[in-house]
């Protein structure tokens, strides 16, 4: 008790040294994110301009806008402060800027952009009188010096991260520098997930990997429409077998659309094949180029390589588009890395050392980053990266993490998760992030839809084994991966928030339902009962037919597919081992 009053106290005098009070700290809020709009607009508005045919006299009109109209406003901003209160021009000043900015953002237009400049550089030159007045009246004569200081001070701050913020969102071609041949995978796959979560078009290239294959590495991400994957393989490294064109006989209907290259070993045309599809979409497309190891594998070394990439990359770049380039840094040589990090605008390297995996930013073009060229170490599981920087101090709450651990073993994604609490995928996101903490109603809610008490939420570690027996109402409905998700009704039949060696699954496999994947992503052995009925599986070139009472054990092979030819449902135990 002691130690949190001592706490207060302190917090208590350094607010008051400070001159922060509740009306000042609101205000310095306010000014941060006004102000981060307006620098990242400041950055990046002359880069949009172009991309919306917009040419030099625009970008020109724009900059004289700035200074012309930030001397004009401040007489007005004295005015409307003197006449309606300081409160109510600040409220006028802020829904005038919102207003210019959602002009920008929703007016794809170079004319628009002009208008909502007017707007929105208003806020500064006119709120800064204002913000003074509101200053003086609320803080003490011995205080009015320092929060004029605060005031200046935190103005600084958007002048920082504007221009960073705004360079997340700006188009880039990143090449990931992949060490391992498998690192890079994990932050591609978040890429197509956030890509998708923003409803992009998204362009998967690939040489080494047959659709089927690609299909089941992006699991539920293929359950998209607008994913296209060009198929570089089938007549590329496949040659053309018959075993992979197999995947194109009949009329099955595919989650995505797949569109197969005739010539891959032609440079010339899987370009022309790339910007033919991009051509029929809209909006902002994203590309994901799985391998330019496989690319020169095929065409033959490496000046295919620096070619294609010359040329693509600054036409993406022209676009205004994002694209991930897979590099296996050990497999070229150091010329044909240096040439992709020049013409690159980002490249990073992921490697692993000492069983450490470690990521480090070689290059961000118009950024200026103190983390460039400095290590930084993270782990993965699955699509999760978390940084040894982001860790939580030891002690402290970390209900990010745990929420994020009971997410991925109900199967639900971001999203899904959101829709169900009733708040957004942002929300989610930042709270398994440790940004935020969810309000007490989101909480009950999230334990709720995660089938877990309160309490779980907040413990370092998951709960040992109380048992010995566990309730039926222990059991929680989890989501499968990939087509099993949609297709399979699944329980795990202890609790969520449990940590054990053996994961016990309860699935019930409809009649006539067949599935073109297996049930899990597997990592280790696994084995299952069947309860009732039939099934069939496909492992290798083997079919196996499994009745009521006999065991499946898997090691290291796992099925390609799995059927219920019988009359009724099939219900199947199934353990994870770990």
């Amino acid at each position: 008790m002691a130690t949190s009053e001592t706490t207060k106290t302190r917090v208590s005098r350094l607010t008051g040294f400070l001159g922060l009070q509740r009306s000042t700290a609101g205000l310095l809020a306010m000014v941060v994110l006004v102000g981060m709009g307006e620098r990242m607009a400041e950055r990046f508005l002359p880069i949009y301009m172009l991309a919306l045919g917009g040419g030099v006299l625009a970008i020109g009109l724009l900059q004289a806008m700035d200074n012309l109209l930030s001397a004009l406003y401040s007489f007005p901003g004295g005015y409307l402060s003197d006449r309606i209160g300081t409160k109510k021009s600040l409220l006028i000043f802020n829904l005038v800027a919102m207003a210019g900015f959602a002009l920008v953002i929703l007016v794809p237009n170079w004319q628009a952009v002009l208008i909502g400049a007017v707007l929105f550089i208003s806020w500064s030159a006119i709120s800064l009188p204002a913000t003074m007045s509101l200053m003086y009246k609320v803080l003490p004569l011995n205080k009015r010096t320092m929060g004029v200081s605060m005031h200046s001070l935190v103005r600084r701050i958007p002048m920082a991260l504007g221009p960073i913020m705004g360079g997340l969102f700006i188009g880039d071609n990143v090449v990931w520098h992949d060490a391992a041949g498998s690192l890079a995978s994990v932050f591609c796959l978040n890429f197509i997930r956030t890509s998708q979560a923003q409803g992009k078009p998204i362009i998967y290239v690939t040489f080494d990997r047959s659709p089927k294959n690609l299909l089941g590495k992006l699991g539920p991400f293929a359950d998209y429409p607008a994913l296209t994957l060009l198929d570089c393989f089938t007549h590329g490294k496949g040659a053309g077998s018959p075993v992979f064109l197999k995947f194109y006989e009949g009329k099955r209907k595919r989650p995505c659309r797949v569109v197969r290259v005739q010539k891959p070993g032609d440079p010339q045309e899987v370009m022309d094949a790339l910007y033919g599809i991009h051509g029929t979409m809209k909006g902002d497309v994203r590309f994901v180029f799985e391998s330019l190891t496989g690319m020169g594998e095929l065409w033959g070394g490496e000046e295919p390589i620096i070619q294609f990439y010359a040329h693509s990359c600054a036409r993406l770049y022209e676009l205004n588009t994002i694209a991930y380039w897979i590099l296996e840094k050990r497999a070229h040589t150091a010329r044909l890395r240096a040439q992709i990090n020049q013409i690159a605008q980002v490249a990073i390297d992921v490697s692993v050392r000492r069983g450490t995996c470690s990521l480090t930013i070689l290059k961000a073009e118009n950024r200026d980053l103190d983390t460039q060229n400095r290590p930084y170490p993270y782990w993965s599981r699955g699509l999760e990266v978390a940084f040894e920087s982001d860790r939580p101090k030891r002690g402290g709450i970390d209900l990010g993490t745990r929420l994020r651990d009971l997410r991925t073993k109900r199967g639900l994604p971001q999203k899904e998760l959101a829709d169900l609490v009733g708040v957004t995928s942002s929300a989610i996101s930042q709270i398994e992030s440790n940004l935020i903490y969810p309000s007490l109603p989101a909480l009950l809610k999230l334990a709720e839809v995660l089938a877990v008490d309160v309490s779980s939420l907040f413990r370092d570690t998951a709960r040992p084994a109380a048992g010995p027996v566990f309730p039926t109402g222990e059991a929680a409905g989890v989501k499968l991966p990939g087509p099993a998700g949609e297709a399979i009704e699944a329980k795990r039949l202890i609790p969520l928030d449990l940590e054990a060696k053996g994961e016990p699954y309860l699935l019930d496999i409809p009649a006539k339902k067949s599935l073109s994947s297996h049930f899990f992503v597997h990592k280790g052995e696994e084995l299952g009962y069947l309860l009732k009925g039939t099934l069939q599986f496909k492992m290798k070139n083997s079919t196996y037919t499994v009745k009521s009472g006999e065991v499946i054990y898997l090691t290291r092979d796992v099925p390609a597919q799995w059927r219920n030819p019988g009359p009724g449902p099939a219900k199947l135990l199934w353990i994870k081992m770990h």
